[in-house]
């Protein structure tokens, strides 16, 4: 079938079927880690959701128990950090940086409201519920959910320790990746303004790399 075409050619073929099948193979895992997540949240959240002392349940974001019977699971965000290499590399660090904790986020919701956060993570081999709070973050990330709408299945926040900040990170079809600071106190506000680059992934990695290593 491919006899007639010349050595470069079909070297050529070849890396564009290792590449295409290389990211198939990607996807089905990012699939599969997703599906598992879900199915984690959904097996553990009435378990955890029992846990909220009695008569303490408006601090966890519920106004009373009966509340737990019409919960539904919301879009999971992936908790993604800056490497140690971050902070110590005196050259402009990239995506490559980025990297995961292993963990996600996964709201509970009531008539399409969150209330409240599980975190998922993989434990010998499954995923499953380890803590169940933030009711603030919850509905920081559903305000930030009707500002920026997406049709994604999933969502990634970069979790900045140093900074006791929390970004999401946004890759629309066919756009840079954009970064949204979440926290409505953080840290780069007093430094930034209304000016913190969210149209630049790397000049937000610059300069939140340069607000760390000055403080």
């Amino acid at each position: 079938m491919f006899n007639h075409l010349k050595p470069n050619t079909m070297k050529k073929i070849i890396l564009i079927i290792v590449i295409i099948w290389v990211s198939f193979l990607s996807a089905s895992a990012q699939d599969l880690e997703l599906t598992g997540v879900i199915a984690a949240a959904k097996a553990g959240s009435l378990e955890y959701l029992q846990k909220i002392p009695v008569n303490q349940e408006p601090s966890y974001g519920f106004s009373s128990r009966a509340e737990f019977a019409s919960i539904t699971i919301g879009k999971p965000y992936q908790i993604l950090t800056l490497s140690k290499e971050f902070f110590a590399d005196t050259v402009m660090p990239d995506e490559k940086y980025i990297i995961s904790t292993g963990e996600w986020l996964v709201p509970l919701l009531i008539n399409g409201e969150y209330r409240i956060l599980l975190t998922v993570c993989m434990i010998n081999g499954q995923f499953e519920v380890v803590a169940l709070g933030g009711a603030v973050l919850a509905k920081t990330l559903e305000n930030f959910e009707n500002l920026h709408h997406s049709y994604s299945e999933s969502g990634m926040l970069l979790r900045v320790y140093q900074m006791s900040s929390d970004f999401v990170l946004v890759s629309p079809e066919g756009e840079h990746a954009r970064i949204y600071p979440l926290n409505t106190l953080n840290l780069l506000s007093t430094e930034f303004g209304n000016n913190f680059p969210t149209d630049s992934l790397p000049k937000a990695l610059q300069a939140i790399r340069s607000f760390v290593v000055h403080q």
